[in-house]
């Protein structure tokens, strides 16, 4: 019976998992040139599609590029080998699939990476929503010593000696090349990073092929078992904090599992 409510849960993860493989117009890689936001309407039980309506109010095409290029840019860590894009892969869900991740030297911290993708539409960012912005929680990993082990000073020092960098930022900024500017740029090209039209999305929208009868099933039996009382809006998640292990406690409590199952 338990295997049975464990496996409708993990049908529905599999197809929020879906979600999170970015579809853009583009190469999925290069930042669009039409930003992209999210509708806000609720639909059903509280979850909503992520629908391409408008352009994010002030997302600056040149600033989401020059965004992109730092998330790739290891100059940011302090041995020269770890940049954003490490943890935080584009072509992987925007996370590196481990346990921990690993940063400088090899260290490693005591936490996974959570997806970069659709994280503008989170209530705070880091697991603890310890910073409430995606500026905050770009300074945070480069001055983690288990991740980037650096420091702006480190930073402004390396990328002040590339002349391209220099003129990108004094074409990009007024101020040019700062700490703040730095933070803006990659949380700009972040924003950008909006999953569009997966199954998942498409079946609220009204499209009943979208998924197959077991993810229906697994759908289903998610609301059921009261997952979505914590788990729902755009990003299924990411909208309220709780504590942990309340829903593995809920479903490995025998009377729970007979009521619903």
């Amino acid at each position: 019976m338990k295997r049975k409510v464990f496996r409708a849960v993990a049908i529905l993860a599999g197809i929020v998992g879906v979600a999170l493989v970015i579809v853009r117009a583009d190469d999925p890689v290069t930042p669009t040139p039409f930003p992209l936001t999210a509708i806000q309407r609720p639909v059903g039980d509280g979850f909503q599609p992520i629908t391409r309506i408008q352009a994010v109010p002030g997302l600056d095409n040149r600033r989401v590029a020059l965004g992109e290029k730092l998330f790739h840019d290891a100059r940011l860590s302090g041995d020269l080998t770890i940049a954003c894009a490490n943890c935080h892969g584009l072509q992987q869900g925007g996370v590196d699939g481990q346990k921990v991740s690993t940063g400088v030297q090899g260290r490693q911290g005591g936490i996974n990476a959570p997806t970069v993708f659709n994280s503008a539409y989170s209530i705070a960012q880091f697991w603890d929503g310890r910073a409430d912005s995606l500026e905050a929680q770009a300074a945070g990993p480069i001055h983690n010593p288990l991740e980037m082990a650096s420091n702006w000073a480190q930073v402004l020092g390396r990328l002040g000696q590339d002349a391209d960098m220099v003129a990108a930022f004094r074409a990009t900024y007024r101020d040019g090349l700062t700490a703040a500017n730095i933070a803006d740029a990659i949380a700009s090209f972040e924003r950008s990073l909006v999953t569009l039209n997966s199954p998942f999305d498409r079946y609220l929208n009204g499209d009943r092929q979208a998924l197959n009868a077991a993810e229906i099933e697994g759908y289903r039996r998610f609301r059921e078992l009261g997952c979505s009382s914590c788990h729902q809006g755009m990003l299924v998640g990411g909208n309220m904090f709780q504590k942990l292990a309340i829903c593995i406690l809920r479903l490995e409590t025998p009377d729970f599992l007979v009521q619903t199952t």
